[in-house]
């Protein structure tokens, strides 16, 4: 009966956007006998929601050890997935990678529908990894497509269409530098997908990815050169803090940062991702692009924690301290816009 109670009560914290919450219950749970892969796994997703990057990652490995070793298919696609998602936040492209390819064998082997789902999504995030940019966006747009008549599958399809969104922003910055505006049409695409994306975690029931949709719109408004009022994401930082969700709290400083057009929120943003070095350089660029530019030896640590992540450094590029960087980033940018 304990476990049972810990179990419902982590279920509905975590509904609520309580992770600290939730995974004291499910430790409760674990003490109380709640073992196997799954419970490793809701353990290490609601540490992953609480900015505890390393953490969640041990014991996804852990169960996605325990999976595999148990002959469940679909378990370990799960795991899987998990994992690579934590990697990914880690910076671990590479390990990353190699879980996107273990599942791809699953897929070839087994042909299940959910595999198939998740590989793709994390397929196209290596695409985006890697610079090529079109190809990217191409995977998630066919599979927000598929996911759309199936109301159980809106919170990924609301996954999907953020990650849509944000590439026009990184096309516009690739484009122009830190000065260049998002053009009418990109602004009218980037809303609508981020709309669409709102209204499925909506349905979905998960507030935090309604918000971070609402932020980033009006992050794409501001890139235009629109006048924006930041008092929706004010309302969402609140709630992040609240909440406890660092890793939130730091993509609303960056849009928050954006939208004023200063750089001192994304800089607050930066020590809330101490397990997180791609989102850390990423905000390290984003304030450098609003007027906080490093020093030489600054340079060089954004360069290292964005290692991995090909777009964002030839963006980085375009700000470096050297000319013949500059003309690099910009050769390389060229040819990812190029597809």
């Amino acid at each position: 009966e304990a476990r049972r109670a810990a179990l419902l009560a982590a279920d509905a914290l975590r509904r609520d956007d309580r992770p600290g919450a939730a995974a004291k219950m499910l430790a409760l749970a674990r003490q109380h006998g709640e073992v196997g892969p799954m419970a490793l796994l809701n353990l290490g997703a609601v540490l992953m929601d609480a900015g505890q990057i390393v953490a969640a990652r041990d014991l996804v490995e852990q169960a996605a050890r325990e999976a595999a070793l148990g002959g469940d298919a679909a378990l370990a696609v799960l795991c899987r997935d998990t994992l690579a998602g934590a990697l990914l936040a880690s910076g671990d492209v590479a390990g990353a990678r190699r879980e996107v390819e273990q599942m791809n064998l699953t897929v070839a082997r087994t042909g299940l529908a959910g595999a198939e789902v998740a590989q793709q999504f994390r397929a196209a995030q290596i695409d985006r990894l890697d610079g090529l940019l079109a190809r990217a966006e191409a995977g998630w747009r066919a599979l927000a497509q598929r996911l759309a008549p199936w109301a159980q599958a809106d919170g990924p399809r609301g996954a999907c269409l953020a990650e849509i969104g944000e590439l026009a922003e990184l096309r516009t910055a690739l484009s122009g530098g830190a000065s260049g505006a998002l053009s009418a049409g990109a602004l009218r695409d980037g809303e609508q997908v981020f709309a669409e994306a709102g209204a499925a975690w909506a349905r979905a029931g998960r507030r935090i990815g309604a918000m971070r949709a609402e932020a980033w719109q009006l992050r794409l408004r501001a890139r235009s050169g629109m006048a924006v009022l930041p008092g929706a994401v004010e309302r969402a930082l609140t709630y992040a803090r609240a909440r406890g969700l660092p890793l939130l709290e730091a993509d609303l400083l960056s849009c928050l940062a954006r939208i004023t057009g200063d750089p001192a929120p994304v800089q607050q943003a930066i020590p809330l991702l101490g397990e997180a070095p791609l989102a850390r350089g990423r905000a390290r660029l984003l304030a450098a692009e609003l007027g906080a530019a490093p020093d030489a030896a600054g340079f060089a640590l954004l360069f290292d924690e964005l290692r991995g992540d090909a777009a964002w450094t030839a963006r980085a590029m375009l700000l470096g301290p050297d000319p013949a960087v500059q003309a690099e980033g910009r050769a390389r940018a060229e040819r990812m816009l190029a597809g």
